[in-house]
């Protein structure tokens, strides 16, 4: 019963069923992270998985990596000192018993109650706060203190017996019931989680028992609060809150299914590589290099303070740093002004100086949900102040504005990509046989999602004589057989925020976000959210083409229907590469300090102007000023960007191309397994050293001023 809707007292205003968000932000980023290494420690001393098991989050229980500056970085995000730190933790080469399984999770459990039960005796005192009267709690800290003033340490601890009750078999069950059906739905494609929903839900009345306790002292203990709540609304009161329980079990189950589609997908482009690489090797590839997660302070406009929780996961940097790597920070930017936006990231940025998590040689982040070029100008002054020396600083995140470095073509770049893919694919005779489709002209598509990567790709698709048909937003879709007028959807979004309200002849609307997804069309363009496409929705896919813009718009088993139905299904990680490979392009062009084509546009415009005069002087004829112009003209930074964008994508589609026909497997198996292969070969020429294993602990093998480039290198004077 995290929030009080649906309470029986009635005059309560809805926003103060948010008071505890600070709270939250402990119980949901904190408190998960802390039970999956005790799930972890518990998993190990029984046996119970593999060392690549990841349970509530992505990597919790398996194996750290020592990192330079002297802690050990787990694969849970917990940081490791001291004695156990600098234990060697075994790992077990296998699966262990159900049953065992499950004792974990409920020891596991169990312990989480001590965290659990004050935090969560703070946040329903705040929430339970009458907005008509006088605030008795000001804040997440003078509720605490209060209540400690008050009740002492066993006052926090009150509603302790109601919550190990709730905890202990909800947690063994969590994980019981998850890995045992894991284990009995053998088919791949199978979507899991909806037990974690009911499994909530069944618990639901220990839930209600624990906050009743906590929000009120007239019970003296577990058993008269239960009777009391029998007395006064049956086994149905038992239940209030239901709802939101459930609805609050879905961010989880959809982080935990992502994940889990990501790796059905990897283990079967892996059988099909048969001998050729290790197990360890591949499941080397299959772990996270490094992870970190840590917390900081941020202090609110009403001088409120809140943790803020950020995270840094690299993946694997075998080649270059601007691959391989996820980031973010756990806050909704609508709810903070642009002032203390720039404090969190700034401090994000920080943090990550401080553990040697970014940097030129190190990782380059990129701009992604939520953020843009503002932000990544923020992350690279902060950067640039903390290594003020550093020659090649400018190059420690790629996304930003062109003044301060950024490239031109970046910020299209992922719409292109998508745009230079779908017209590859189309090009492949087996694919026109297919889908009856034989180029972008005159093809009819529908987009879902209108922000930065499906809006630029409209843009491509309609300059290059394809139709908009349907363009889906959170609120509203709009739909046009004849095609909408793509460049006035643009400016009425940017100016609105939305797409209601839009007005053009021909144009309906439709408030269903999802219904731009069952349009009829040729191309469906999901670059929205992660799982769009489900088994619900799957056969109402009316698209001979689906291109996935988004991370993760098609579960498993939407995406074997699909498969079925005969559509074809271009996969996120070939289809929107192309923002990835600009900023490669970037950071390439920050190391080199100077601008494509600079050095060679003039040489270029001379060299074909020669070349029309020598023609002109042969056949006689003087061209227009207008054609010499265009044909003499030097390639710009932009030109050689999308020269470079299109040279990559055609490749890499020849590629997945190629391998699909070859091992007779759909074109995300090939992608997979095409992304696969190159990664293990790097893999077996890299040195070997135990406990430095990573780049970063490679790093330990050279000097530490051979790190970076600074102004007083010799190697950059000489």
């Amino acid at each position: 019963m995290d929030y009080c809707i649906g309470s029986k007292d009635r005059h309560w205003d809805q926003r103060w069923a948010l008071k505890s968000t600070g709270v939250k932000i402990i119980s949901a980023n904190y408190i998960p992270k802390f039970h999956a290494g005790l799930l972890g420690n518990v998993g190990r001393h029984y046996q119970l998985f593999e060392w690549h098991c990841r349970w509530y989050i992505p990597g919790a229980g398996g194996p750290s990596i020592r990192h330079p500056q002297g802690v050990t970085i787990g694969h849970n995000g917990l940081l490791l000192v001291g004695a156990a730190a600098d234990a060697e933790w075994p790992i077990p080469k296998r699966r262990g018993l159900l049953c065992q399984l499950t004792m974990a999770g409920s020891m596991a459990g169990s312990v989480m109650a001590f965290a659990n039960c004050p935090i969560e005796l703070l946040k329903v005192r705040l929430q339970i706060q009458d907005p008509s009267r006088p605030r008795i709690y000001t804040s997440i800290f003078d509720c605490a203190q209060k209540s400690y003033a008050a009740h002492g340490l066993k006052g926090l601890y009150r509603g302790f017996t109601a919550t190990v009750m709730r905890d202990i078999p909800s947690f063994a069950g969590y994980f019981g019931l998850y890995e045992g059906m894991k284990m009995m739905l053998k088919s791949e494609g199978k979507e899991l989680g909806h037990f974690d929903l009911l499994l909530a839900g069944g618990l639901a009345g220990f839930d209600v028992i624990k906050s009743r306790m906590q929000s009120s002292a007239h019970y003296p203990n577990t058993y008269e609060c239960a009777v009391s709540i029998y007395r006064d609304g049956g086994i149905r009161a038992f239940f209030r809150g239901f709802g939101p329980t459930m609805l609050r079990a879905f961010p989880a189950n959809a982080a935990t299914l992502f994940f889990e589609s990501v790796e059905l997908y990897y283990n079967r482009a892996t059988k099909l590589l048969g001998d050729r690489f290790s197990a360890a090797t591949l499941d080397h590839i299959r772990a996270p290099d490094t992870s970190l997660s840590f917390t900081f302070p941020i202090e609110r406009a009403d001088g409120s303070t809140e943790i803020i929780t950020g995270y840094r996961v690299h993946h694997s940097r075998h080649r270059t740093p601007t691959k391989g790597a996820k980031g973010g920070i756990s806050i909704d930017p609508a709810e903070w002004d642009p002032v203390r936006l720039e404090r969190i990231t700034r401090r994000y940025t920080l943090e990550l100086c401080q553990k040697n998590f970014i940097g030129p040689a190190i990782d380059v982040p990129a701009p992604d949900m939520g953020t843009g070029q503002r932000e990544m100008s923020w992350i690279q002054d902060t950067y640039r102040q903390f290594y003020p020396h550093e020659v090649d600083g400018i190059g420690c995140v790629t996304g930003k504005p062109v003044n301060q470095g950024g490239v031109r073509g970046r910020t299209e770049a992922t719409g292109l990509g998508v745009y230079y893919t779908v017209r590859e694919f189309l090009k492949f005779p087996e694919i026109q046989r297919k889908t009856g489709i034989s180029g972008i002209k005159g093809a009819r598509i529908a987009i879902q999602g209108f922000g930065n990567v499906g809006a630029w790709a409209a843009h491509f698709f309609s300059e290059n004589g394809a139709k908009i048909v349907a363009i889906g937003e959170r609120d509203s879709c709009l739909f046009n057989s004849e095609g909408l007028n793509v460049k006035a959807v643009s400016e009425y979004f940017l100016q609105k925020g939305t797409l209601s309200g839009f007005e053009s002849l021909g144009t309906a609307h439709n408030a269903d976000p999802k219904a731009v997804l069952e349009a009829e069309c040729d191309i469906l363009i999901p670059a929205a959210m992660e799982h769009q496409i489900t088994m619900e929705n799957a056969h109402l896919i009316r698209a001979k083409m689906v291109a996935e813009a988004a991370n993760g718009p098609t579960t498993p088993s939407a995406d074997r229907k699909l498969h079925e139905d005969g559509i074809i299904v271009l996969p996120d990680m070939l289809t929107n590469a192309g923002g990835v490979c600009v900023s490669y392009f970037e950071w390439l062009k920050n190391l080199s300090h100077v601008r494509f084509g600079r050095l060679s546009k003039r040489w270029e415009e001379s060299s074909k102007g020669h070349m029309l005069d020598l023609i002109e002087a042969s056949v006689g004829t003087k061209f227009e000023e207008q054609v010499r112009r265009i044909v003499g003209e030097g390639a710009s930074e932009q030109q050689i960007v999308y020269s470079g964008l299109e040279d990559t994508m055609i490749n890499a589609c020849a590629e997945v191309r190629g391998v699909a026909m070859e091992k007779n497997v759909d074109i995300r198996t090939a992608a997979m397994y095409a992304a696969i292969v190159k990664v293990a070969d790097c893999l077996k020429l890299e040195i070997f050293v135990p406990g430095l294993s990573s780049p970063q602990g490679r790093n330990l093998l050279r000097p530490a001023c051979q790190s970076r480039r600074t102004t007083s290198d010799r190697s950059f004077h000489g």
